[in-house]
């Protein structure tokens, strides 16, 4: 994929193409000063309004507390002693405002390095994941970049006896003004500062995000500490004035007029670059999707391409594919498919229904996905169930299809009902990995990639020589892992292949379903319980789940637990 200049322009020397050359001069009060040289807004248009904007008050804004950061802990356990500032390293970035860091010496029971789920401070970035808004996938590219780009230079730079930080965490909870966790208890809140090198100043992200106009002012409160209200106003006032990005320009990324690609699930996985949202800051095209839901996860589903691509035919493929769509949470797309289900008279959870609705597609940790759900029921663009009655309103829409290919037409009868999993034999798997693919471990699993299939797997015990990456967790001597803040947990299990060959396919738990999998199912809920007779490990399970790269792996998303369907049972 190609970046656009937003990407390409060094960040860390901050052109100033918005107002003219710049001298940023020393804003130490705690008002900022103002820069005399961008005293005139700028009319910008076409790729110039994706170039980034002069910074003076964050250039100029220096870090209180850069020379007191030895020793301190931003985040630990419960009972343990924190500073709320600290050095991190960066894990992976959520969106322009979220991102995940860890902490050297906050670690679980188990000695694995806890993720510290970081919610923003003082800002609010429009929406690049569950749905899509104007700059919303630009800020999130902002933000990736610049973190890892402070986090690769801060690995270059550590030797064996010297490990270097380039990203600092910091809140003051105990000053009143800010709660520690955001509402939901799952994200800590923070100040990010972050420099492009161990030489360099400290730049505070937040702050920059506002004088980059990738997000308004969200911070109304002074505090002794965090004391950074001023300087956001002041950020703020100049994109207020000027009308820059969020503040009033149009996103060239984005698609303002929506008009609407009808594509089957195989096309947008292999024709992605030029359909999804993508890293030089495009929204993507809205698409029309009409599926077959074979899974549920929360109010997420699991689909199915109800026929054949005709481009895929032409390839040789007899596949249908698969794909997730991420609806977000508490969206009620499950009770729409539930109700659904009972008015026709089926088993009441959705699965096997038809549906159509318009969303985007989008990449997350390595898979193509469908986000930007509209999920209401009414209008053009209402979240519709198809059946044999209202089938020929939309029969046109499927005219990528091979049937409409050979046919002219598309009729009911033909359509894909069947929402029984692919049967993923895992007898002859082997751990090849191919070189040509770098980002999948185990390739003979490739093809089942997007697939929401039913095999066996054994649980497994993570050791210290054998845990995965999962960016760097560690730790051992348990066979599941949780979110202290949430439900959500990791069972760790392997596929037996071909002459004993085991595959690490992991089983992944999500918060959100519903009826939920609780740890205890699988005979015990003691994460370290690895030889009592209820202990799981080492006992083959079948599960029934959909197939998706994680750090390089594939792991097994469970779906919601429907005793009907018979998803998960010992074997």
């Amino acid at each position: 994929m190609k970046f656009k200049s937003l990407l390409l322009i060094p960040l860390f020397a901050m052109l100033l193409t918005a107002c003219g050359n710049s001298n940023s001069g020393s804003n130490g009060g705690s008002g900022g000063g103002k820069n005399s040289s961008c005293d005139t807004c700028q009319t910008r248009q076409g790729d110039a309004v994706d170039e980034l904007l002069p910074t003076p008050v964050t250039d100029s804004f220096k870090f209180a507390l850069a020379d007191q950061l030895e020793g301190k802990r931003f985040a630990g356990n419960p009972g343990e002693k924190i500073d709320h500032y600290g050095y991190v390293s960066l894990r992976s970035c959520t969106d322009g405002d979220t991102a995940n860091f860890v902490q050297d010496d906050y670690v679980d029971e188990f000695g694995g390095i806890v993720s510290i789920k970081t919610r923003f401070l003082g800002v609010n970035t429009p929406e690049s994941t569950a749905k899509v808004e104007p700059w919303g996938k630009k800020a999130s590219k902002f933000t990736e970049h610049v973190l890892t780009a402070a986090q690769e230079a801060a690995d270059k730079e550590s030797t064996a006896s010297k490990k270097v930080y380039n990203i600092v965490l910091i809140n003051n909870p105990d000053g009143g003004n800010f709660e520690e966790r955001d509402s939901s208890g799952n994200r800590w809140l923070a100040f990010i500062w972050y420099r492009p090198n161990s030489t360099a100043d400290w730049r505070l992200l937040n702050l920059e995000l506002v004088e980059q106009g990738f997000s308004r002012n969200q911070l109304f409160t002074d505090d002794p500490v965090c004391n950074y209200r001023p300087y956001f106003e002041q950020a703020e006032k100049r994109n207020s004035e000027c009308g820059y990005r969020v503040y009033g320009e149009i996103d060239p990324g984005y698609d303002y007029e929506e008009k609407t690609y009808e594509y089957s699930l195989w096309k947008i996985i292999n024709d992605f670059d030029n359909i999804g949202i993508s890293d030089t800051g495009s929204s993507g095209v809205v698409l029309c999707i009409s599926a077959l839901v074979v899974g549920i996860q929360g109010d997420n589903m699991f689909l199915r391409d109800l026929l054949l691509d005709k481009e895929q035919v032409e390839k040789g493929e007899t596949m249908l594919a698969g794909l997730y769509c991420y609806a977000g949470y508490n969206s009620s797309v499950c009770s729409l498919l539930q109700n659904a289900s009972k008015k026709y008279n089926m088993d009441g959870t959705g699965v096997g229904l038809i549906v159509r609705f318009f969303c985007r597609a989008t990449i997350y940790n390595g898979n193509v996905q469908l986000s930007d759900l509209k999920s209401t029921t009414t209008g053009k663009k209402g979240f519709k169930v198809l059946t044999a009655s209202n089938f020929e309103t939309y029969q046109e829409e499927l005219k990528w299809s091979d049937v409409y290919e050979k046919n002219g037409v598309v009729t009911y009868e033909d359509l894909n009902k069947d929402p029984k999993p692919l049967t993923l034999d895992t007898s002859e798997l082997t751990t090849r990995d191919d070189p040509n693919t770098p980002d999948i471990m185990y390739d003979d699993l490739a093809p089942y990639h997007y697939q929401f299939v039913e095999t066996t797997v054994t649980i497994r015990s993570v050791s210290s020589d054998d845990h995965d990456d999962e960016g760097g967790t560690g730790g051992s001597g348990y066979w599941y892992k949780g979110n202290a803040n949430d439900n959500s947990y990791t069972v760790y299990a392997t596929m037996n292949g071909k002459d004993g060959a085991k595959l690490l396919t992991n089983l992944r738990i999500d918060t959100s379903l519903y009826p939920f999998i609780e740890a205890a199912t699988f005979g015990t809920s003691v994460a370290n319980d690895l030889t009592s007779e209820n202990s799981p490990v080492g006992k083959s399970w079948h599960v029934t789940g959909y197939l998706a790269l994680y750090f390089g792996k594939f792991q097994i998303l469970l779906p919601n637990n429907y005793e009907s369907l018979h998803y998960l049972y010992k074997v």
